[in-house]
């Protein structure tokens, strides 16, 4: 690793980074926002809980006296899906994001380490408005698929203030720099309904998601030009919740969790979508949201461990179309 001083100290962290304690951390953070928002979605059982009784109540004695058997209730209960129209949602929406991202170097031996803060050091801008889409398509009243992804292409030029190590070169201060970081996710997998009720729909997913990252940082002076680059396959998992208030306003979530730890590969990952939706016709919901998305992950290039760090949080506009 390259380390010139030309007079300046370079911008290096002079203890090295423990790899596992902050992922624990990390954990138990996510853990605890996710069973915050799991406590929200209970209480909005709870204000659903009378008219879901009663529901199960019918349900109870229409059993009792309904002579049919359980392959017929079934292909009643998919003939009801198919002719509600409501199988099928597809939404997409614009997030305001406020966003911070950090990639941390540490040599093989664990003697030396660097922190970078890409918006801060390098430029990056820390807002961006981007856009996400979602899929959730119910084959049976049980089952179905749910889909999402989101993309942000972030880049940014600045005249450095100080000596940065990025990977295997030291940017001297006073140079100019254009740095990157990018990112795509899509996620896909298979859908539980839990909760079927005209009223209500509670759900788990598993899904397995496929993560592209670039970042990097070029130089004309000194010909830098170093990029780090993972595609990381993962599964995830979390529960989807959509519970009607009011006649034409819904209350909609999903929360989404992934922790794995090696000895030179892994991290967790944390989702959150909560918020509102109005739907003024039957087919069209207008939604105002918060959105979380935190990923912690530490990977080898080049036999040196990476760590990157990356977030971003805000409310999102957006629009749903049930069909």
């Amino acid at each position: 690793m390259k380390n010139r001083s030309n007079g300046k100290k370079p911008f290096l962290c002079d203890v090295c980074i423990n790899l596992y304690e902050r992922d624990y951390t990390m954990i138990v953070l996510s853990m605890f926002r996710s069973g915050f928002f799991l406590t929200l979605l209970a209480l909005v059982l709870q204000c659903n809980e009378p008219c879901l009784a009663q529901v199960t109540e019918n349900n109870l004695k229409a059993k009792q006296t309904d002579s049919l058997s359980r392959r017929e209730h079934r292909e009643i209960r998919r003939t009801e899906l198919k002719q509600s129209k409501t199988r099928c949602n597809f939404s997409a929406a614009a997030v305001f994001a406020s966003l911070q991202t950090k990639v941390s170097f540490e040599s093989p031996a664990g003697l030396l380490s660097a922190n970078v803060g890409l918006e801060k050091h390098l430029g990056l801008p820390s807002e961006k408005i981007f856009y996400t889409a979602g899929f959730r398509y119910r084959f049976t009243p049980a089952s179905g698929i749910y889909a999402t992804y989101y993309g942000i292409n972030r880049k940014g030029e600045q005249v450095t203030t100080q000596d940065i190590i990025f990977l295997k070169d030291t940017i001297k201060a006073g140079q100019h720099i254009t740095a990157w970081f990018n990112t795509q996710v899509i996620s896909v997998g298979y859908m539980l309904s839990i909760m079927q009720d005209p009223k209500a729909f509670l759900g788990l997913f598993i899904n397995v998601s496929l993560m592209n990252i670039k970042t990097g940082v070029q130089s004309d002076i000194g010909k830098i030009d170093q990029q780090v680059k993972l595609i990381a396959l993962f599964p995830n998992f979390g529960v989807i919740a959509d519970f009607r208030l009011y006649k034409w306003l819904h209350f909609a979530a999903n929360i989404g969790f992934f922790s794995l730890h090696t000895d030179s590969y892994g991290g967790n990952i944390y989702d959150l979508n909560v918020g509102l939706a109005a739907k003024p016709v039957k087919w069209l919901g207008l939604s105002l949201a918060y959105q979380e998305f935190d990923v912690n992950l530490f990977f080898p290039v080049d036999k040196i461990t990476v760590r990157a760090e990356y977030n971003f949080r805000g409310p999102a506009l957006g629009m749903h179309f049930i069909f």
